[in-house]
């Protein structure tokens, strides 16, 4: 604390009565990775599992599934980098359970990205990013494409990205899911990372007089 000399009337007069001032703001942290998946599981590499072209309708480990598998990139027709396995779907989805990703809802920036080819072209999908209980679904952010041709899984990406703010406290908690769709033909992915950066911590003001 702070000590000031005032004048009054000839004399010196020292007071304590200065204001203090503390602040804390918080300091952004690194955002970190808190999911991936590049269906490595179960591994399909060998026949009566998958057919000639390394296509199956396996169910990847940790998701539910709705007309779609797993192919591997036996017959080199895929085209990916991260491993040697692709999740896919063809007028269908997935969706991640608890067992692929436990992560649940906090205050922050979640940013989810993924890499994305067809087998049939054109072909379209949607991934959504969603907060979920066994009695609801909230989805938090979607990114979609329409007409994709793009055969070379290394060569196209997407993201979304989703903040929390004060209408979301009461999803706060909830697991949080990813799901992808489509409509027509058959689009396959590959590499889905989540991301997430903690909210900094609200500022704190104190006066002390």
């Amino acid at each position: 604390m702070n000590a000031r000399n005032y004048k009054v009337t000839g004399s010196t007069v020292l007071t304590f009565s200065t204001l203090v001032f503390f602040a804390c703001f918080g300091i952004p942290a690194n955002a970190a990775n808190i999911w991936s998946e590049s269906f490595e599981s179960p591994d399909i590499s060998e026949p009566p599992i998958s057919d000639a072209d390394g296509y199956s309708s396996s169910e990847p480990t940790g998701w539910d599934m709705s007309n779609g598998g797993i192919s591997d990139n036996r017959p080199g027709d895929i085209n990916t980098p991260f491993g040697d396995q692709v999740g896919w779907t063809n007028g269908g989805g997935m969706e991640t359970t608890t067992n692929a990703l436990s992560e649940v809802l906090q205050e922050g920036t979640y940013t989810l990205t993924f890499n994305v080819s067809v087998r049939s072209a054109p072909a379209d999908y949607t991934v959504n990013l969603k907060a979920v209980t066994a009695s609801s679904t909230n989805v938090l952010g979607t990114v979609s494409d329409s007409g994709l041709t793009n055969t070379d899984m290394s060569s196209y990406s997407n993201s979304l990205s989703f903040t929390t703010d004060g209408s979301h406290a009461a999803l706060l908690g909830q697991t949080i899911s990813v799901q992808f769709t489509c409509t027509d033909f058959q689009p396959q992915f590959d590499n889905f990372q989540l991301d997430f950066e903690p909210a900094p911590p609200s500022g704190t003001v104190f006066y002390i007089r």
